[in-house]
């Protein structure tokens, strides 16, 4: 799971081949680097993947699945689960590989200042590179996924990240 734009080369472009892109697990500090995994297949949300709508709207449907060729050892990632919608005031958690720091995720916490049944806003600094990382919560002691990161901007002179959610809330 990632940001739609990650997988294509603009708003209303068609995909990137899968198998141009590889997959690299995270790397835990003092054990090998696990190996690549190249894509199998893409798909984008068609709205984000057409390019209609005004751009503001657009960031709820900036959603993108890479499937893997072959399977990652449960050992080397484990599968996450989603989690229901996240709340105003809630912190959440931030695993991303922007801003040039390589093979090691800078992890935080950032305060939820939005949200609502497709995207939630986050009152901290998001850095290019970015894009596609989970905003996830603990829900009994795992990781789950609320959504992923889109864009970035500034509200108010504070640096914020807005990204869609994995759940609508909506029946």
């Amino acid at each position: 799971l990632t940001a739609g734009h990650c997988l294509t080369a603009g708003r209303g472009e068609r995909p990137f081949a899968a198998a141009d892109i590889t997959f690299r697990p995270a790397r835990t500090p003092g054990f090998p680097r696990p190996n690549a995994v190249r894509g199998a297949v893409i798909a984008v949300h068609p709205i984000w993947g057409f390019g209609v709508g005004p751009k503001g709207l657009r960031v709820a449907f900036d959603l993108g699945v890479l499937k893997l060729a072959e399977k990652v050892p449960i050992d080397v990632a484990k599968p996450l689960g989603f989690a229901d919608l996240p709340q105003v005031q809630e912190r959440v958690l931030i695993a991303g590989y922007g801003g040039g720091r390589g093979e090691v995720a800078r992890q935080r916490r950032c305060q939820v200042i939005e949200a609502n049944h497709a995207v939630v806003g986050l009152g901290c600094p998001v850095d290019f590179g970015e894009s596609g990382s989970p905003i996830m919560r603990l829900q009994k002691g795992l990781p789950v996924i609320l959504g992923v990161l889109s864009n970035k901007g500034i509200i108010d002179g504070q640096p914020v990240g807005f990204g869609p959610v994995t759940q609508t809330g909506v029946d």
